[in-house]
């Protein structure tokens, strides 16, 4: 008796651990992320002196990390936060596609890109967003300090 309640009790913990965990898992990659969007906007500041009014005017901005190959569907992969200036709401992204000019974007890399309209940001927010010739982001790879590059084409969507 003593032994089938053992087990029973055993299974259940089995089946919710993992789900607790899961969840701290997520939380800790959350406040990561965070700390990752805080630094990156202060940094690019900084080297940036005309960046922060741009901040301050714009509708929103995007903080992207991304790590892995440039070869497509190997290793590749982005995420990213949406932030709206106003509200100072964060909303969690993947990066599907990022061209920017001059074919950069081959290795790891963390970049800032600035929302164009109210609108952009709004459809980056809930949905899925996507735009050519969309202004500029700063890049800031290995270390070095950032540099301004033209977007050729994003196209990112919400993290589920």
């Amino acid at each position: 008796m003593m032994t089938k309640r053992f087990l029973k009790w055993s299974c259940c913990a089995l089946l919710v651990l993992p789900m607790g965990g899961c969840d701290t898992i997520r939380r800790e990659q959350e406040r990561e992320m965070n700390h990752t969007v805080d630094s990156t906007v202060a940094k690019m500041v900084l080297e940036h002196s005309a960046l922060q009014s741009r901040l301050s005017y714009a509708p929103g901005y995007l903080v992207i990390k991304r790590s892995g190959s440039g070869i497509p569907m190997v290793g590749r992969r982005g995420i990213g936060v949406v932030t709206d200036s106003k509200s100072q709401q964060r909303t969690n992204i993947r990066l599907l596609e990022l061209e920017i000019d001059g074919g950069w974007g081959v290795g790891d890399f963390t970049g800032l890109y600035l929302f164009q309209s109210p609108e952009d940001l709004q459809q980056a927010s809930t949905n899925r967003w996507s735009a050519e010739n969309a202004g500029e982001i700063f890049v800031s790879a290995d270390g070095r300090p950032s540099t301004a590059y033209a977007v050729k084409r994003i196209s990112i969507e919400k993290k589920d």
